[in-house]
């Protein structure tokens, strides 16, 4: 464990400053970034982002007639961290060879616990002696801008389903299809669901692969855990109603770039992209943002006290 001086690492700010040979590979290249303090005047802080490359264990193996091919993986990646109140959160973006970017969440820090008259309630765990730390979610939103071949974009869902009992088409009764559902209107918005194997696939109708035939497109595939568990009208959903539903569409409009909507700490009232898709308008062949929604839920244990491993 290593400590290092408040002032000289931009602590006062929810974007952190990464230590090189720590927080990021020796070889990493760093870079600053620009926010704005309370007043709303630029502070630079160093070193916020680290871009490296890392060993991904194996990309590709086969082996035919006892000769083997084996190619390893190097992955580009970029890190970086925040601090919003007890947890950090390290964000790491993966570029990968072959094409997929993937995205994940490390959270750390001290568990939030309050004292208690007995030793168990129902909303949380027991991590000392009267001390509970309650159960509770971590809920991020992931705003894409698409432009795949251009700004003439759609979405569908496609989930796995059993092929019906056919003796002709499915004789062994194994077969497999993936369904596909378009999205056409902003207000079908949707969710994971684990037992369809459910992605999303955001595609250009008008570009096709020129060996398949195929429209080009990308696969979002979610974690499939459950989004907020909160009831419907608390204080939560109306300041993050993002937080309801794993995947929203919205055609694009300039200035709606933040899932929760502006100022959510200091809102009562809904906004955000929870609102934006009230009007209910066309999501097809056009210009359109994807807003996903991710992360856990976390059931605190013992062992996390007094200070989290990354998970």
């Amino acid at each position: 464990m290593q400590a290092f001086d408040a002032g000289e690492y931009g602590l006062a700010f929810d974007t952190k400053s990464l230590i090189l040979g720590v927080d990021c590979l020796p070889q990493s290249h760093m870079i600053n970034v620009s926010v704005n303090d309370f007043a709303g005047s630029p502070v630079q802080v160093p070193n916020a982002i680290c871009i490296s490359e890392t060993d991904a264990g194996l990309l590709q193996r086969h082996t035919v007639d006892g000769r083997t091919l084996v190619t390893r993986a190097q992955n580009l990646l970029f890190t970086f961290a925040m601090t919003s109140t007890n947890y950090d959160y390290i964000f790491y973006y993966y570029f990968q060879q072959d094409g997929t970017i993937k995205i994940k969440v490390g959270l750390t820090g001290i568990l939030s616990t309050t004292l208690l008259m007995r030793n168990t309630l129902p909303w949380g765990t027991l991590v000392a002696e009267k001390v509970m730390a309650a159960v509770h979610q971590h809920l991020l939103c992931l705003r894409i801008d698409f432009a795949i071949d251009g700004e003439r974009n759609s979405v569908s869902t496609m989930d796995l389903e059993t092929m019906p009992d056919d003796p002709v088409a499915n004789p062994f009764g194994n077969g497999v299809v993936a369904k596909e559902t378009l999205l056409t209107r902003s207000l079908n918005v949707t969710d994971s669901d684990l037992k369809k194997n459910r992605v999303w696939e955001i595609f250009n109708p008008h570009s096709e692969n020129q060996r398949t035939g195929a429209r080009r497109g990308y696969k979002l595939i979610g974690n499939s855990r459950p989004v907020s568990l909160a009831q419907p009208d608390s204080l939560i959903l109306r300041r993050a109603g993002f937080a309801a539903h794993a995947t929203w569409v919205t055609p694009y409009r300039d200035g709606e770039f933040y899932a929760g909507g502006d100022y959510p700490n200091q809102r009562v009232t809904p906004d955000g992209v929870s609102e934006w898709i009230k009007r209910n308008e066309n999501i097809v062949d056009t210009d359109i943002v994807v807003f996903h929604t991710y992360g856990f839920t976390h059931i605190p244990s013992s062992d996390e006290q007094p200070l989290m491993s990354i998970s």
